[in-house]
């Protein structure tokens, strides 16, 4: 048994010799990376109406029926006016109509500007009305007796556009028309926002 014993001890002795003649040093190095994304950024950089109130070039009308790509007429009245203001943010337009009347037409002309670091197109415009009414999109055959108290049409082929960092951007305008079913003594306001994405993710409407 002695015998047995000194055995063990001695292979324990070896054991726990060959596990220092097995340990060593070690360090670790580390590679670190970093990316650093670009900004997707568009901005309106300048809007106005032909019939801004500021102006001698007031008051356009249209009559049903017209084509409203060519229907805006100089009314002699000099009556209403419009105007077009860009929140200090660049995000937001926001459009009033000043003693305005069913058949009066707003003509505002936009310019959008890319103002991030990659290639951005146009994907869509939203416009909010401020206050209790509603706005109908329409075609050039103006619907004059809808259910909306203004009537909005783009033209300009603004959705879609491409616009590239440091150059140029685009521009465009929409029409408002002011329908038979609005209020009287009623100044009517609205904003118009635009979204605009990553040029490789837009998707075309339907």
């Amino acid at each position: 048994m002695k015998k047995v014993g000194l055995l063990v001890l001695a292979l324990v002795i070896a054991l726990g010799g060959l596990g220092v003649g097995y340990a060593m040093w070690s360090d670790t190095i580390n590679i670190q990376g970093s990316v650093n994304t670009a900004e997707v950024c568009i901005g309106f950089t300048s809007a106005s109406s032909f019939d801004d109130c500021d102006s001698n070039t007031k008051d356009y009308t249209v009559k049903p029926g017209e084509d409203c790509k060519w229907a805006i007429t100089r009314a002699t009245k000099d009556v209403g006016c419009t105007t077009a203001v860009i929140s200090p943010d660049g995000k937001t337009v926001t459009v009033t109509l000043y003693n305005a009347y069913p058949g009066y037409l707003a003509d505002v002309e936009i310019h959008i500007d890319n103002c991030g670091d990659i290639p951005v197109r146009i994907q869509d415009f939203v416009i909010t009305p401020v206050g209790d009414y509603t706005i109908s999109a329409t075609d050039c055959d103006w619907v004059t007796s809808g259910p909306s108290e203004l009537a909005v049409k783009w033209y300009g082929g603004l959705i879609g556009e491409q616009l590239h960092p440091d150059e140029e951007g685009v521009s465009g305008s929409f029409l408002v028309l002011v329908d038979q079913s609005a209020v009287q003594d009623t100044i009517y306001e609205f904003t118009v926002e635009i979204t605009g994405v990553q040029w490789n993710e837009y998707q075309a409407p339907d």
